[in-house]
């Protein structure tokens, strides 16, 4: 791009003008006018939208790109999951390797052991 074409993007991306729109009018790429704006801070790209913790409900700032977050850290992500496991689609059911009972694994279809305890006994070979 030659300097009077960043010139024109520049002044058209203060004026809040679209980059499509930009982009039609100089004959450019739109996507090489959004990376010039992004590159050049003409968009306020880190923060898109707030939303709210599903746990603790302390607001969240969501960014513009990637996965909407729904938790505000990992201990209100792992609190929410513990509280609502049964929720969750992957409910498996076994039985334990080491003492025969029947038990459900939340989102683990390999566990073979209904407790650390059971496996531990299982593996020393001691009776339960």
């Amino acid at each position: 791009m030659t300097k009077y074409e960043t010139d024109q993007i520049f002044k058209s991306g203060l004026q809040n003008e679209d980059d499509k729109t930009i982009a039609k009018r100089m004959s450019i790429k739109a996507k090489t006018i959004a990376s010039y704006c992004y590159r050049n801070g003409l968009i306020d790209s880190n923060i898109d939208s707030i939303s709210e913790c599903c746990y603790c409900h302390e607001k969240i700032e969501q960014k513009a790109k990637g996965k909407k977050r729904l938790f505000c850290n990992d201990k209100c992500r792992s609190a929410w999951r513990r509280a609502h496991h049964m929720l969750i689609e992957h409910v498996y059911h076994h039985v334990c390797a080491g003492c025969g009972t029947a038990f459900k694994t939340a989102g683990n279809k390999s566990q073979k052991y209904c407790s650390r305890q059971c496996y531990l006994n299982h593996r020393k070979g001691s009776a339960v």
